[in-house]
């Protein structure tokens, strides 16, 4: 009977083909060798086969190809339940980790669940000066996440698999396409605090026109549907504090818009917010949309206004 590997490493992808080389590339770079690949497919129409065939021999590999879902959670969840790991590595097809990335997790493994770490920020342009950062959380965490966003990278996130299973996964609501993660670390918290957050850059996030996470209204009205979902088990105090948090958002989105007048109505209910934080940067914000409005400026487009979420 084969040994089952330590590590799952469970890769969902999409046309995704030349970026799904460089991130088996790196995998097969790696210096902790206990591992299996799960590639999951979403029925790309471009050579993500032959690219994964190219890559037979090198290390144990599974290929799965299903018709087209829409997004990431159903090819995640199918490469979960074939998953023969202790733990399964969360790796996004234009992602790539450099080669210590599974040496140095697997030192922490020890009494916990999820360990996640930080990643250097590359575009077509190279190597960007700023960094991906996730963060340690408060207890209790379930409450951090909901007041402060979600603090995981996907790319650079391993969990024990029994506890992923426990929860049933990814949630496959389409309402949750591309924000499936920030639902599953809030649900994966009501059951397990035993988090380790690794400060160090062990891998690479990549930035361009293709993530289905680029900034826009569509992508946080999926994140105020999280927030909404989840909402009911926050008391009155952390339920306004969230909100709070949304009208923020919602002003700054109005204001790269160009929608002044939506933009100052959100202002001025975010300036209510418990966080000091908040409430400065809404009566700055608030003031300043009001010049914007009396000139007719329309704020430049801004890709970080909200935590990092792929």
């Amino acid at each position: 009977m084969d040994k089952s590997p330590f590590f799952s490493i469970i890769i969902p992808t999409f046309n995704r083909a030349e970026k799904l080389r460089r991130a088996l590339l790196s995998i097969e770079r790696q210096t902790f060798r206990d591992f299996e690949v799960i590639i999951c497919d979403d029925g790309s129409q471009d050579d993500t086969k032959s690219i994964v065939n190219s890559f037979a021999g090198k290390f144990p590999i599974n290929f799965i190809s299903e018709n087209n879902w829409g997004g990431p959670a159903r090819p995640r969840n199918n490469g979960l339940r074939l998953a023969k790991g202790e733990w399964v590595c969360l790796l996004d097809a234009d992602d790539w980790w450099y080669p210590p990335k599974l040496a140095k997790v697997a030192k922490y493994t020890q009494n916990t669940d999820v360990i996640h770490h930080a990643a250097d920020l590359y575009t077509p342009r190279g190597k960007s000066f700023l960094k991906v950062k996730g963060r340690r959380f408060k207890h209790p965490f379930f409450v951090d996440l909901m007041l402060n966003g979600n603090g995981v990278i996907n790319s650079c996130a391993s969990v024990r698999t029994i506890i992923l299973r426990e929860i049933g996964g990814f949630a496959e609501e389409k309402r949750l396409i591309a924000v499936e993660d920030y639902d599953l670390w809030l649900r994966l918290s009501l059951v397990s605090e035993k988090f380790v957050y690794l400060p160090e850059s062990l891998g690479a996030y990549w930035r361009d026109e293709g993530n289905i996470t680029k900034f826009s209204r569509a992508h946080m009205e999926r994140v105020f549907f999280v927030i909404d979902k989840h909402k009911l088990r926050l008391n009155d105090q952390q339920r306004f504090q969230a909100e709070t948090v949304v009208f923020y958002i919602k002003a700054r989105i109005a204001g790269i818009e160009g929608n002044h007048n939506e933009s100052i109505t959100f202002f001025k209910k975010s300036a209510h917010s418990h966080n000091l934080q908040i409430r400065l940067r809404s009566v700055i914000f608030l003031m300043l949309t009001r010049v914007k409005k009396l000139f007719s400026i329309k704020e430049p487009a801004r890709s970080r206004i909200a935590s990092n979420e792929k």
